[in-house]
């Protein structure tokens, strides 16, 4: 079982590694291709899913450390990041709308 655990959850972190790699190489390839073609279209990151299976992969891993740091893969995928970015964003704004509304 400790063995299974490993593989499975190498594999859920190895995947997000890839798919994260991929995600910067495409946004920087995008942002290369902009400054040589005004008309080059831009790149759409895939929000939350590459970052999500690596939570999954670290949560899933039998070493204390790696259960410990399982928010990592959500900082290093651009698609997570930039999402839970604009939750905490919006969410802060929302928040501060909400509280400092004068009462009538």
């Amino acid at each position: 079982m400790f063995i299974l655990s490993w593989c499975i959850a190498g594999l859920l972190i190895g995947l997000s590694l890839i798919g994260s790699l991929a995600q910067w190489n495409a946004i920087f390839l995008a942002i290369r291709r902009m400054r040589s073609d005004k008309t080059a279209s831009g790149y759409s990151c895939v929000p939350l899913v590459i970052g999500l299976l690596g939570v999954i992969g670290m949560l899933l891993a039998p070493a204390v450390l790696l259960q410990q740091i399982w928010w990592v893969p959500l900082i290093v995928d651009p698609g997570s990041a930039l999402m839970c970015t604009t939750g905490a964003v919006y969410g802060i704004g929302y928040l501060v709308r909400r509280f400092t509304r004068p009462t009538a």
